[in-house]
């Protein structure tokens, strides 16, 4: 999914997870963060950005497949840390924004996405070649697509409209702990950030995305000859491509 879903689902978990275990609502600052943290493992594309001079909006731009941030044992030591803050009642309700965040990402990656989530896959084996499964659920019209072929397959999915009335929510939600508790820098930030997502998920894509890439579907983890003898070693045939066309 786009980071308007990854930013307003991680918010309601949190406001959700925090009303059951401790019966309060979260203050300004937990609001930004938890906005925030939802979107986190989306920062290897500024790094693929900035530091690698990539394209997030090429076709072979893999994160899932070759950035730490989005292999869920990456998270293990922040699940640890929570853990520990909770026995030892140190700020439990700060360190459950760095869990919520990052695992509802991977979590909704797993739906309607170009390739999905390699769930089973450990940080220390991808680097030796090791790998896993791709998870990706309900995903006819976008698997294989990635970059902006994606884009504009996924805005034709249920899952767009959803998180579009998700953030707009977030924002009800936000005006109404600003009018009962003050208007301050951190509900401001929360609104610039969940305002700024909002524009970007539905800023304009050109028609011609919804052709065939020139690369062709499944020009992915599918022809990454790593990823393919993995695969061939370990299930004795390459890895499936689940759908036709376009």
């Amino acid at each position: 999914m786009n980071t308007t879903a990854h930013a307003s689902y991680s918010f309601f978990i949190y406001v959700l997870i925090l009303q059951v275990g401790w019966h309060v609502w979260p203050n300004s600052m937990m609001c930004f963060l938890s906005l925030l943290a939802g979107i986190a493992p989306d920062l290897d594309a500024a790094y693929h950005t900035i530091v690698k001079k990539g394209n997030i909006n090429d076709p072979t731009f893999q994160h899932h497949l070759h950035y730490w941030t989005h292999w869920p044992s990456s998270y293990l030591p922040v699940v640890i840390a929570f853990a520990f803050s909770l026995i030892f009642d140190f700020y439990p309700q700060y360190f459950l924004i760095a869990v919520v965040g990052p695992v509802s990402h991977l979590f909704f990656d797993s739906i309607s996405c170009g390739d999905g989530m390699m769930w089973t896959a450990a940080w220390w084996k991808v680097k030796r070649g090791e790998f896993s499964k791709f998870t990706n659920f309900d995903a006819k019209k976008t698997d294989g697509y990635h970059g902006l072929y994606w884009s504009a397959r996924y805005r034709q999915t249920k899952y767009f409209i959803l998180e579009n009335i998700a953030a707009g929510c977030v924002i009800l939600f936000l005006v109404y702990l600003s009018l009962n508790g003050g208007l301050d820098v951190w509900h401001i930030l929360s609104f610039i950030s969940i305002g700024g997502v909002i524009f970007l998920g539905i800023k304009g894509v050109d028609a011609k995305y919804l052709q065939e890439p020139p690369q062709g579907r499944y020009a992915d983890y599918h022809t990454y000859a790593p990823y393919v003898d993995w695969y061939q070693k370990k299930y004795g045939s390459s890895p499936p491509k689940k759908y036709k066309g376009g």
